[in-house]
């Protein structure tokens, strides 16, 4: 037997791991027994193998997530003697009891968390997932970007068949986003989580992303970046030179993030806004908006 096993850690915070794994084995027969030691989500690359868990069998594929349970023993073949590629999401515990459990953490066992073991992928969220794979290898993004946008991304890839029925919008809920709008309308220019932004609002994490998106319409970090682009346009209108120091005065990373984020949100640099916003003509920028 030959193994080969690369792991390449890409993004990790107090929320979650991201991790690629790369294995190349020429295996015959089974594995030792193998177990997680902490509850996992799998999305495979590239690659066969085929699972073997309490007398259960089922093979993986690029076409299927998967999902393991914390201290489930298993064992792996390899029938066409490849190996395999995928991208492993640990998420803290907690916010990942809420993700499976909708927001009910009690109606989940805290070392079954996973009910089923595959969940397939379709085209189109495979699609997604791989851009968000290119979104953590440009390092433009904020870690409460990549947080969230994964969130969102988790959210759909455990979704049941049938969509959950949302109902109507409680007073406590429009209560929570607008503090969540104050909140962040006064430190936006801050370095901050989402586990910190759910802290001071004194509710968790997984609850404050969904109630604010129903209520507003938008991401957490799209009304972020809104008002930073705000504040952007209006040193850029008194002729600001120092892009730099401008992108970091306002929470962003580097000249590069404040950069790409502004083309994001506008479509030109903020070079380019700079000049336009000189002549006057703020109503070219609205149209490079709407192509």
């Amino acid at each position: 037997m030959t193994t080969s096993e690369d792991n390449q850690p890409l993004f990790a915070s107090a929320l979650v791991r991201i991790e690629k794994v790369c294995c190349l084995r020429a295996r015959r027969g089974l594995s030792c027994e193998e177990c997680k030691t902490e509850h996992q989500i799998a999305i495979p690359l590239s690659g066969v193998n085929v699972r073997h868990i309490g007398g259960e069998t089922f093979t993986i594929t690029p076409s299927h997530l998967t999902l393991s349970n914390r201290g489930e023993s298993y064992q792996v073949s390899h029938p066409y003697g490849s190996g395999e590629t995928q991208l492993n999401i640990m998420f803290h515990e907690p916010l990942l009891r809420e993700l499976v459990s909708g927001a009910d953490p009690a109606a989940v066992d805290r070392d079954r968390i996973f009910e089923l073991r595959q969940k397939p992928i379709s085209l189109q969220l495979r699609f997604a997932i791989q851009a968000f794979i290119g979104a953590l290898r440009s390092r433009d993004y904020s870690a409460a970007e990549i947080e969230e946008t994964l969130l969102n991304l988790t959210q759909r890839m455990l979704a049941p068949a049938t969509p959950l029925r949302r109902g109507r919008l409680t007073p406590n809920d429009r209560s929570l986003a607008l503090r969540t709008d104050s909140l962040l309308a006064a430190c936006y220019t801050e370095p901050v989580g989402l586990d910190i932004l759910a802290a001071r609002l004194n509710v968790s994490v997984y609850h404050l992303c969904r109630v604010y998106r129903r209520v507003t319409g938008k991401t957490l970090w799209s009304e972020i970046q809104q008002l930073r682009t705000r504040a952007a346009l209006l040193h850029l209108d008194g002729g600001e030179q120092d892009l730099t120091a401008l992108g970091l005065s306002l929470g962003f990373a580097d000249h590069s993030h404040f950069t790409a984020s502004f083309r994001r949100h506008l479509g030109v640099t903020p070079s380019t806004a700079r000049q336009l916003l000189a002549t006057g003509a703020l109503s070219q920028v609205h149209q490079l908006l709407s192509n």
